[in-house]
């Protein structure tokens, strides 16, 4: 097993039940540092805000700046921009990447972590913006129909960035690395872009923004931490059998015996690992290789996938 693996090595055979790694601790442990590098950087902003409620220096020389730069093509693809993180848009995507996570993995703890976090996110900036109670941003600037809610943090930057990080690494957990890169991408820049379009359409401060990214981080920490701990607990369950497939496996990948899993396990490229199992795919080249060889020999993906953890 590769050293940067989340995943657990197998114990001798025997039938031993599956011990978590140190390296899976390690995993988690850095997603809970993001995790808590944005929740600090959102104590500091919401300090700044409650400082000065109005507008600070940072505020008003943003708004300045970006007043001058708007154009009618600019604003038409703001609106679009920002409709990504509106609430029925945040509530379809997350319903629809859930049913993905669900029929891909063939189990619910990778849906129910997604929906969750939409939910307690939403909740949250419902809360903060009812406590800090921020005035929005003067309506002359405001393109488009005003908001009657508060203005901090903003709820479309918090949420849009919510859904689509998360089910950024939630999905990348199910395909290999160059799809996880293409989601991690298209996750970010459409995250900043909901944040930008809603200080360009005068909605927001910019702190109301940057506070939204800061708390969705702390959020992506979160969901992050505890999805990987629901698959660890869930592996360590399992029980390995010398010579079947692993019991996370469903009874059809059973039948096709140990005989593939040894063989792709000792393909060039994927080191010599003749203990492998395709639960323990980390995302590393080799155990994508032997992923790709379970596949072409006809192992369905969503059990090929089934049970594996968060992977870098």
């Amino acid at each position: 097993m590769t050293t940067n693996s989340p995943l657990p090595d197998r114990e001798p055979p025997g039938g031993q039940v599956m011990t978590l790694q140190t390296a899976d601790v390690g995993h988690r442990s850095r997603w809970v540092a993001v995790g808590g590098a944005g929740l600090l950087g959102f104590v500091v902003v919401i300090a700044v805000v409650l400082a000065s409620p109005a507008a600070g220096t940072l505020d008003r020389d943003v708004r300045l700046a970006v007043v001058p730069l708007r154009s009618g093509f600019l604003t038409t693809i703001a609106f679009l921009v920002t409709t990504l993180g509106a609430v029925p848009v945040v509530l379809a995507v997350a319903g629809l990447v859930a049913l993905a996570l669900w029929r891909r993995t063939g189990t619910p703890h990778r849906s129910a972590v997604l929906l969750g976090s939409v939910a307690v996110t939403a909740a949250l900036v419902f809360v903060l913006k009812i406590a800090v109670s921020r005035p929005r941003p003067p309506a002359a600037t405001l393109l488009g129909p005003p908001s009657l809610d508060f203005s901090f943090p903003s709820g479309h930057t918090t949420d849009g960035s919510v859904v689509y990080l998360v089910s950024a690494m939630l999905l990348g957990a199910t395909v290999e690395r160059a799809g996880r890169r293409l989601l991690w991408t298209l996750a970010i820049l459409v995250a900043a872009a909901v944040g930008l379009s809603r200080i360009y359409l005068g909605y927001h401060w910019a702190t109301d923004v940057l506070g939204g990214w800061l708390l969705a981080t702390a959020g992506l920490g979160a969901a992050t931490s505890v999805a990987g701990a629901a698959a660890s607990v869930r592996r360590q369950h399992l029980v390995l059998d010398p010579v079947s497939p692993p019991a996370m496996l469903a009874p059809d990948i059973h039948s096709r015996g140990a005989a593939d899993v040894q063989s792709a396990a000792a393909l060039p490229g994927s080191g010599s690992r003749p203990s492998t199992f395709p639960g323990s795919v980390a995302g590393d080249d080799a155990d994508d290789a032997v992923v790709k060889a379970l596949e072409e020999r006809g192992w369905p993906r969503s059990r090929v996938w089934r049970g594996v953890g968060i992977r870098d």
